[in-house]
């Protein structure tokens, strides 16, 4: 009798955080939307395709008072979750090894049900399986998160994947394959398919810019996520209507993506928008053409109950709670953008926000000048009105500059969430660095086991070798000087040599930037 090993047991997923994924992403643009979700730091939390927690267990320790539960097909897996987990001493994560279908309804409900990178990677009876735990395991004001890669995007990836499994069709080993897999990227991006102007010259020249940002990708990737992504036996893209028609029959109406700038048609050229809105009877073909348009390649959705009251028009009212934080830069402003007193913020995605309002520019400089820190948009609308009217008399009243700013943060949250971040929460971390500093424990462990981290905003952040070395040692018991005599003590020296001053103002200097570096990536706790 022959064993199967499976798959994610023989070569385990490349595991990370997720940010999209967080019951803060979820809950903060479910509110935006009309709805009530439950409060994240007293929610439960089911995720599908766990892995080994590397998703699941940073969001347990950031919100200690949740409950958070993974199931995942990978025993091998499974048990590495289970080991981080005992050694955190976490009481609220668990993970099963367990199929999804075996989950019914007296698994429980939950108020996030997350199945991110796990839809388009099984067979059609398991993706069913999973939409009917988003509407029986899902709670009455519950939010649903799955991923999938989608058509039109994926035509084009589906003939470079069909041709990685063509080449690796004969080969077991998994190395191997990927091996093969990549040295034929490798060689289908640096051969010249077609040089004719011909309209098939023009497909074909679509399709090489696709191989060559593949191997690109590819270069940098994980063997052990290429396997499972690229090269798996099971990857079944659809169409966002189809996606949503099997939605839909299961009880679930759509509510938004998790990258919420992606469903605002504002973002499209107006001639764009306009033409689309002339052709689309519904919500869901606004969404299908905008993914013709963009060949999209992959959505992350967010479903609820279609119980739920869900109403798209955004309201600055219902960021009365919520907090703000912003990575944006200021920018010079465009010929066509210059007028009195404007001023240009400009997202790590090269996108741009453009502002006459004195409340709000002097909030974006406020944010920027705090970032990672969130602030209370109330506590933000009391400081810049400090700032701003300083010296005269305000000439709007409180709730004039705090709607009025709302609806400012509401318009840049909706073009780029690298321009203003909104959140239901804040995350527990310091912005300085202390006299015993502390490393959050999730960051210490992972530490151990590789050089990429989760940090309390839950974001992948990657250390360099001074970081691994002082992670185990950032626990709350060393000071300043204890660290920098570790430092000092592991530098190999010939024999007979010391350090020289110069040598140990350089190994001063390197602790404070790292510290510095940490706390302004979230990473410090205490």
């Amino acid at each position: 009798m022959t064993t199967h090993l499976n798959p994610y047991d023989e070569v385990p997923y490349g595991e990370a955080s997720y940010t999209q994924t967080h019951p803060n992403r979820i809950a903060t643009i479910a509110t935006l939307l009309g709805l009530s979700p439950a409060p994240i730091e007293r929610c439960r939390v089911l995720e599908l395709g766990s892995a080994g927690g590397a998703n699941l267990i940073p969001m347990a320790y950031g919100l200690p008072d949740s409950i958070f539960i993974g199931v995942d097909y990978s025993p091998r897996q499974i048990e590495f979750g289970q080991q981080m987990i005992r050694g955190l001493r976490l009481s609220n994560v668990k993970l099963q090894a367990l199929d999804v279908r075996e989950i019914d309804e007296s698994f429980g409900k939950f108020d996030y049900i997350i199945a991110h990178g796990l839809y388009s990677w099984v067979p059609h009876e398991v993706q069913e399986q999973i939409l009917t735990i988003c509407q029986q395991n899902l709670a009455p004001n519950g939010v649903a998160y799955i991923s999938y890669n989608t058509y039109p995007g994926w035509h084009l990836f589906d003939i470079v994947r069909n041709a990685m499994r063509f080449r690796t069709r004969n080969i077991t080993d998994p190395e191997e394959r990927a091996k093969e897999a990549r040295a034929l990227i490798e060689f289908m991006a640096d051969s010249p398919i077609t040089s004719s102007e011909t309209p098939w010259s023009v497909l074909m020249h679509a399709y090489n810019t696709v191989i060559q940002v593949e191997s690109e990708y590819l270069d940098k990737k994980p063997t052990s996520v290429m396997l499972h992504d690229e090269m798996e036996a099971v990857n079944l893209p659809c169409y966002f209507h189809e996606f949503m028609e099997r939605a839909e029959a299961h009880g679930l109406q759509y509510l938004a993506e998790a990258h919420f700038p992606y469903v605002m048609p504002g973002n499209l050229p107006k001639s764009v928008s306009q033409g689309i809105g002339q052709m689309a009877t519904s919500l869901i073909e606004v969404e299908q053409y905008m993914d013709f348009l963009r060949n999209r390649t992959f959505r992350q959705t967010l479903l609820c109950h279609p119980e739920q009251t869900i109403d798209r028009r955004l309201k600055p009212e219902r960021l009365q709670g919520l907090y703000a934080s912003s990575p944006a830069r200021v920018g010079e402003l465009d010929e066509d953008e210059r007028q009195p007193n404007a001023e240009k913020f400009i997202a790590a995605d090269g996108l741009s926000f453009v502002t006459t309002d004195p409340i709000t520019k002097a909030a974006f400089h406020y944010l920027i000048q705090r970032w990672p820190q969130v602030v209370a948009i109330s506590d933000l609308v009391d400081a810049v009105r400090a700032e701003v009217y300083a010296y005269r008399v305000p000439s709007t009243t409180p709730e004039q500059d705090y709607n009025n700013l709302a609806a400012q943060l509401l318009q840049a949250y909706s073009r780029s969430i690298d321009m203003v971040e909104l959140h239901m929460y804040p995350p527990q971390c310091v912005m300085t660095v202390s006299q015993r500093p502390v490393l959050s424990a999730v960051a210490r462990a992972q530490a151990q086991h590789g050089n990429v981290v989760t940090n309390m905003r839950h974001e992948n952040a990657e250390m360099d070798n001074t970081s691994l070395f002082l992670a185990p040692r950032l626990d709350g018991t060393n000071d300043r000087e204890a660290l920098l005599a570790m430092l000092k003590g592991a530098v190999v020296l010939p024999q007979g040599q010391t350090l020289t001053a110069e040598a140990e103002a350089g190994i001063a200097k390197e602790l404070d930037s790292t510290l510095a570096w940490m706390a302004q990536s979230a990473l410090l706790v205490g």
